[in-house]
């Protein structure tokens, strides 16, 4: 069974589906913030060691590929 990182993979894939994701659970801005940017692509976007930033830490869209990852590794959908 595949392990998931410390650092997850963030994938413009995984930042599209985030941002579907936000749009649907009704957030007032529908453009999340990423990099301290709005509307920014990931700073760490497909980056081999992941999402390892300081900026990084507390990233939402950070914890929602580390949710794929996850999912992923144990076959949920």
């Amino acid at each position: 069974m595949n392990h998931p990182r410390i650092c997850p993979i963030v994938t413009p894939e995984r930042q599209q589906a985030f941002e579907q994701a936000a749009t649907l659970a009704g957030d007032l801005d529908t453009t999340p913030t990423i990099c301290g940017y709005y509307g920014r692509a990931c700073y760490q976007m497909n980056s081999p060691e992941g999402a390892n930033r300081c900026l990084c830490y507390g990233c939402p869209l950070k914890a929602h590929c580390a949710d794929d990852e996850r999912r992923t590794a144990h076959d949920i959908p």
